[in-house]
């Protein structure tokens, strides 16, 4: 009986520190999103469910992370555009002479 007692004391201490929890921290692994306790000390098994509840709680904190690294390092693989080839042709006597000479910009991509 006293043993039972302590169980259920502890599960109540858990049940009111999941509830305490400030909404800034991340969700407890200790709750599931229905409300009911995901672990219950007294069931066989507990402590495999409360490491996979822990497993996933810090999955799904440091997965943003891992995502961002992801894209940078997609991003830093993708070839980079060549730049224009920029011809400037010499200034030609006449009224066009305070305007200076003419300017070609030419793309060199390739079509695929």
């Amino acid at each position: 009986m006293d043993r039972a007692g302590s169980r259920q004391r502890a599960c109540r201490h858990v049940a009111t520190e999941v509830q305490q929890h400030h909404s800034a921290y991340p969700a407890s692994p200790v709750r599931h999103q229905a409300g009911k306790a995901l672990i219950s000390f007294g069931k066989p098994g507990w402590q495999r469910r409360l490491e996979f509840a822990i497993r996933k709680w810090l999955f799904e904190l440091t997965l943003p992370a891992k995502l961002d690294k992801a894209e940078d390092a997609w991003h830093a693989a993708q070839p980079t555009a060549p730049d224009p080839v920029i011809i400037e042709h010499p200034i030609e006597p006449g009224d066009s002479q305070l305007l200076g000479g003419a300017m070609e910009i030419k793309a060199p991509w390739k079509r695929d």
